[in-house]
């Protein structure tokens, strides 16, 4: 008696698209959160993907309601996420003396001025639309950064 296994549909393979997360602008050269490569399922949009970056991180999001619709990244929490930004923009934008009234464990929008937040980076482009506008595609390259200009 012959024991029949499934075969594998195509339909079943995972596409996977490339997930990074940069402060450059924020003068953090090293991203402290590394570049990690993420499941996409059928028809999914790049907040979700973004999402289950964070998620398989293991770091924790503030974001709007639903990646379905308006997805806007506000804040992300990582222990020491803002160690390391050289003194010249921390003073920019915090005069002396209190240097850091920004929390060491996150970083979100507005906190380095009004116009600072995240952005995305879809295969070397900023899209004008957000992350839930967007169909994410097997081999995207996707990059979550900090921008002190939005």
């Amino acid at each position: 008696d012959l024991h029949s296994f499934p075969t594998r549909r195509s339909s079943d393979l995972h596409s996977l698209a490339t997930v990074s997360f940069d402060l450059k602008q924020l003068g953090i050269e090293k991203s402290p959160i590394g570049t990690s490569k993420v499941t996409i399922n059928d028809g999914e949009k790049v907040a979700h993907v973004v999402k289950r970056y964070f998620e398989i991180n293991g770091v924790k999001i503030q974001g709007t309601e639903s990646e379905d619709y308006g997805f806007y990244l506000k804040r992300v929490y990582k222990k020491n996420i803002t160690k390391g930004i050289p003194k010249k923009i921390r003073e920019k934008y915090f005069p002396p003396p209190d240097y850091e009234p920004f929390e060491k464990d996150s970083l979100g929008a507005k906190d380095f001025g009004q116009e600072s937040g995240w952005k995305y980076n879809l295969n070397g482009e900023t899209p004008n639309v957000g992350m839930s506008s967007k169909e994410a595609h097997d081999g995207d390259e996707i990059i979550i950064w900090y921008t002190l200009k939005l």
